[in-house]
């Protein structure tokens, strides 16, 4: 069972952290997403909410690793698409490979604030209506730590 643990720092202006942990990972929660501590990843609730889920797939661990950013630089919505493909790889048949996904669905870097997204490729679709967007987003995160994750952590 996961221990929950309040922490509060001698600041005056920090707000409190909160800890959940058990054998499997640790969860913290804090103010700053962009600069979680070594071994910890950032996770924002939206992204649960859009198809991210632990441990990774085999393909996202591909597609963090092969773009070099950690999981919460990819934009909710994102995790969508991802989940869309490796559904339709299973109903229909085909490999779920790097190579299929890069085919069907183009990595893109957004304008400002270096996160990234994915895009269906020219003549291709996903879904017939474009998932909502999910405003305020960015403040409801928390950092997961667990002994070795398979992709970068650090903001790239």
């Amino acid at each position: 069972m996961p221990r929950r643990t309040r922490i509060s720092s001698s600041s005056e202006n920090a707000s409190p952290v909160s800890v959940i942990a058990s054998s499997e990972a640790m969860v913290v929660i804090s103010d700053s997403a962009s600069d979680p501590s070594p071994g910890f990843l950032t996770v924002y609730s939206t992204q649960l909410l859009s198809g991210l889920r632990f441990p990774l797939p085999p393909l996202m661990v591909e597609i963090f690793n092969l773009l070099g950013i950690p999981p919460n630089q990819l934009l909710p919505n994102s995790y969508r698409l991802v989940v869309g493909f490796l559904l339709c790889s299973q109903l229909y048949g085909f490999s779920a490979s790097i190579e299929n996904f890069l085919g069907v669905l183009a990595p893109k870097i957004t304008t400002g604030e270096c996160f990234f997204y994915l895009s269906p490729r020219p003549g291709l679709t996903f879904f017939r209506e474009k998932p909502s967007s999910h405003e305020d987003w960015k403040s409801h995160f928390f950092f997961i730590r667990k002994p070795n994750w398979d992709v970068p952590t650090a903001w790239a």
